[in-house]
């Protein structure tokens, strides 16, 4: 994939990979099942490789990786998979990371292209070795009867994460295409929180009707009404009105930093109008994580950028408003979630969970430390069913019985202590603080809309690694996705600095 060099076209591969995929396409069609999938797969990527042929090359890492964000906000994930009879759930994000990835030893091989990681090289490989070795040796304890190819399942899904972060961090040239990255993250975020909102109005949630309207995707069962302090809880295209309000606060840094680097006041205004969407439709999610985050993301920019959130202060004394008009009793509904909730208070919620599966977050950590304390090193696996607590058994043959139940904790780093051991919560501790840390370093040392960007990746991470205090955030794909694009995002920004930096030595040496 290369972008700068335009090729003559030539008319007969073009029409030959396009009546190839077509003939694929028209067989698939008639013999119908797995067929017609694949005859259609065969035509997708028969019509890329025609577009390889043309003039203006359209095959290029940033599209690519613009494709892949796309598929991040728009397509749910756990949600649609592809009708292929596999021991796995096939879903469209995870076959287009494989093709990248195709593409990517295609490239290297071709131009020399090496994979980079940079400084966070350390702990995604220490969290890589983790997660492998955890799966590996607690397989017999996953993969049991009902529950097969759980463990490599789990394993693919992490490391698709890691796969991700490599691309981005090693396909990425220039600040511009950065920048246009971010872009796309921003564009496709207000494009959810608006029909976030819409979902708030109306019930209506379009993203669980995409089965409907693209052929091919067959539709996973998952509960769409939740509902707090008497409002429903959206979810948009995420897993999760908490994975959805996380999301959406993430990227609020990148859309207030597009609008400071803005040529113009139209484009200034359009990328601040996209602020209070952002936020009405993190409100709507009736999420007390996402205030938490706010309060982190905050005190970051305090050690980064005071006098940008300065400037940004009047705009804070609007946003309330704007957001009230767009998401009428969102707010109202999260100040009531802190409050008495079904004869619990927010502070003794922490406390019981009274058999469910659910959390009381404080009330997971003696039972957490005790699995915990059964593979303290490398823990016991992600998805394991053995991490259970006892419950009461509601309903069913025998009302009242005793039985054990999942243990979801409520808080990522315990989450990540119990399934990776000691080794995995020091790797993930060390991937996003670790990247907070170097990205507030870098904000205060680099001047300019470099320093900038790395500033807003410093209040992203430290977004996510506060949210991970209150739910199981590495369970959801696409706010875990955000973090690991971010951090490459920001590694790459401080490389191509200090590679600027070092090209302008010789010259400034010799004046």
């Amino acid at each position: 994939m290369d972008g700068t060099q335009a090729v003559r076209p030539n008319a007969l591969p073009v029409a030959a990979l396009v009546g190839g995929g077509a003939i694929a396409l028209a067989a698939g069609a008639v013999a119908g099942g797995d067929a017609a999938v694949a005859g259609a797969g065969a035509f997708f990527v028969a019509v890329l490789l025609s577009l390889g042929q043309t003039r203006t090359r359209l095959l290029t890492w940033p599209n690519a990786l613009l494709v892949l964000i796309a598929l991040l906000w728009l397509v749910p994930m756990k949600l649609y998979r592809l009708p292929v009879n596999l021991p796995f759930h096939l879903e469209l994000y995870r076959v287009l990371i494989l093709v990248l990835v195709l593409g990517f030893v295609v490239d290297s091989i071709r131009s020399k292209r090496q994979l980079e990681a940079y400084t966070a090289s350390k702990p995604l490989f220490v969290l890589a070795a983790t997660v492998l070795a955890s799966q590996i040796v607690n397989s017999p304890a996953i993969d049991v009867p009902g529950n097969e190819w759980q463990s490599a399942k789990s394993l693919s899904l992490f490391l698709s994460f890691i796969i991700v972060f490599l691309l981005f961090a090693s396909t990425l040239d220039s600040f511009r295409e950065i920048e246009h990255i971010v872009a796309a993250l921003v564009v496709g975020a207000v494009a959810v929180a608006a029909a976030a909102v819409y979902e708030g109005y109306t019930f209506y949630n379009v993203f669980n009707h995409l089965s409907e309207w693209i052929p091919g995707f067959v539709r996973n069962e998952r509960e769409i009404l939740e509902l707090r302090a008497g409002r429903l809880r959206v979810h948009a295209s995420a897993q999760h009105p908490i994975a959805l309000g996380a999301a959406l606060m993430m990227v609020l840094p990148f859309a207030v930093y597009l609008a400071s680097r803005a040529k113009t006041q139209l484009k200034r205004g359009l990328w601040i109008a996209c602020i209070p969407v952002l936020l009405a439709g993190a409100a709507a999610t009736i999420s007390r994580t996402t205030v938490a985050m706010g309060v982190g993301m905050i005190v970051v920019t305090l050690l980064v950028r005071r006098q940008a959130l300065v400037r940004f202060a009047p705009l804070a004394l609007v946003l309330p408003i704007l957001v009230h008009v767009a998401a009428p009793g969102a707010m109202g509904g999260i100040l009531k979630s802190f409050g008495e909730q079904e004869g619990t208070s927010f502070v003794n919620s922490f406390y019981t969970r009274e058999g469910e599966s659910g959390s009381g977050r404080l009330a997971d950590l003696v039972p957490g430390l005790d699995l915990w304390a059964r593979s303290p090193i490398i823990g016991l696996g992600i998805d394991n069913p053995e991490i259970a607590t006892s419950g009461t058994e509601l309903t069913g043959p025998t009302p009242g019985r005793a039985a054990a139940v999942p243990l979801i904790f409520d808080n990522e780093y315990l989450h990540t202590f119990v399934t990776l051991g000691l080794a995995g919560l020091i790797a993930m501790v060390w991937l996003v603080w670790g990247s907070v840390v170097r990205f507030v370093r870098g904000a205060k040392r680099i001047v300019g809309p470099h320093g900038d960007f790395v500033a807003a990746c410093a209040i992203v991470c430290a977004g996510y690694g506060a949210s991970m205090f209150f739910y199981d955030s590495l369970a959801y794909i696409q706010a875990t996705l955000l973090l690991f694009i971010t951090a490459a995002l920001g590694l790459k920004t401080i490389a191509l600095t200090n590679e600027e930096a070092t090209a302008s030595e010789p010259a400034s040496s010799t004046t």
